[in-house]
């Protein structure tokens, strides 16, 4: 048991990021850094998606929103246009 909280409790750690004040909010080019497939800590690290203006840090639901799960089309960007149309797949031109 005591293995299993130490590991859950370095998930954690290597998954957390600071908030960002509304004098610094996210930019859709940072957002691109934390979408479950790059960076340092990429398998354990931070997953983000933004939505209606507010930026969610979703690392718990890695297997939804990490690489080849069902909702990684929502991870590092703004979300809230494919939300609102329950869309869970890329969106092209045509559909803009």
């Amino acid at each position: 048991k005591k293995k299993e909280e130490d590991y859950q409790k370095e998930r954690a750690r290597k998954a957390h990021i600071d908030a960002r004040s509304d004098d610094h909010p996210w930019t859709v080019e940072e957002l691109k850094q934390y979408d479950g497939t790059k960076g340092p800590y990429y398998e354990d690290g931070p997953i983000l998606l933004a939505a209606a203006g507010k930026v969610y840090n979703v690392w718990r639901g890695r297997n939804f929103y990490g690489p080849g799960g069902e909702y990684h089309v929502f991870a590092g960007r703004d979300a809230t246009r494919l939300l609102a149309k329950f869309q869970t797949t890329e969106e092209d031109e045509e559909s803009l």
